[in-house]
């Protein structure tokens, strides 16, 4: 008895035979961003973390022009290693 082959949209004719395989083989899942953070989460791209006059940072002495929630001089990657130096 021959096997029943499943419809193939427009979308996937197009795709390269080995990425149609791996699209069966991989459940289609949206990652969770930021959803199981332990981490308070800092979105640095808001412009109340700028400062135009550079400082040094509270943590490593380079200077900076980022500035933590408190207004205090500090790198982005600084800020993150000592709110949660366990997960970052």
């Amino acid at each position: 008895m021959p096997r029943a082959v499943p419809a193939v949209t427009d979308a996937e004719a197009r795709l390269h035979p080995a990425d149609r395989l791996r699209r069966s083989l991989v459940p289609a899942q949206r990652p969770a961003l930021f959803l199981e953070c332990s981490v308070p989460v800092v979105d640095w791209r808001d412009s109340r973390y700028w400062s135009p006059l550079a400082a040094p940072c509270g943590h490593c002495g380079r200077s900076t022009n980022l500035r933590d929630d408190s207004g205090r001089p500090t790198h982005k990657v600084c800020h993150e290693k000592t709110v949660a130096p366990d997960t970052v």
